[in-house]
């Protein structure tokens, strides 16, 4: 199944029959409106999926990198966040821009493995702003300590500032009380119009992994159950 998406976050998704012809067709509503989401497409060489950004301030350093993993969400590569030298306040991530409609309610989150935080602190951020240099509002969801060698997923929902038109999707590392490093490993991130979902692929539709299981969900099985999933 492929998709075509549009700039207000609808789209169409198409099915295809084994020898390529279209066999369903639908519109749906509440589209990703982020480019790249699931930092698949890699081909500018610079730490950095296509589509986003990098940012770093205040003397941190860092050292990005767009991985192949065997335990991605979604798909097969995630995109590492990591920088050392994090003074307190300043921080080092990567941001994508994209156009928002004032009041509309939006739901925006995304899958996290934390493996170091060390006076520093995660953060999913979004600001919203009528033109470049010009705020009118901020969410955040953020978190402190590492998650086991597991993803997580951090959540965002609210409205859409008045007079915003534009938005800055942010993921970072911030300094928290010192000097200090942090790496983590991000994934299927999402922007959408629409009520609010923290469960990461909550309808199932996206499912790249071959595995029985729909993207950014894990099978289980317990005393011999013999598991037969589908996608």
């Amino acid at each position: 199944m492929s998709q075509i998406q549009f700039s207000d976050g609808s789209y169409f998704k198409y099915q295809y029959d084994l020898n390529g012809n279209v066999i369903n067709k639908r519109k749906l509503q509440q589209g990703n409106m982020l480019v790249n989401p699931g930092f698949e497409y890699y081909s500018n060489q610079n730490g950095v999926a296509d589509g986003w950004n990098k940012e770093a301030w205040g003397g941190a350093v860092e050292t990005m990198a767009v991985l192949e993993t065997g335990d991605a969400p979604s798909g097969s590569k995630v995109q590492r966040v990591q920088a050392r030298d994090i003074t307190d306040g300043n921080y080092a991530g990567i941001v994508q821009t994209i156009k928002v409609k004032e009041g509309k309610t939006f739901t925006s989150s995304g899958k996290f493995k934390v493996e170091e935080l060390k006076n520093a602190k995660l953060q999913y951020h979004i600001d919203f702003l009528s033109e470049p240099g010009k705020y009118v509002g901020a969410f955040m969801d953020e978190a402190a300590q590492t998650s086991n060698g597991e993803y997580y997923t951090l959540s965002i929902s609210g409205k859409v500032p008045s007079g915003a038109k534009m938005a800055y999707v942010f993921v970072l590392i911030r300094g928290n009380g010192g000097i200090g490093p942090g790496t983590v490993y991000v994934d299927l991130l999402n922007f959408h119009y629409g009520e609010a979902n923290s469960l990461g692929n909550g309808s199932f539709e996206d499912y790249s992994r071959q595995t029985g299981v729909a993207d950014a969900w894990n099978k289980v099985a317990w005393e011999g159950a013999v598991e037969t999933m589908a996608g």
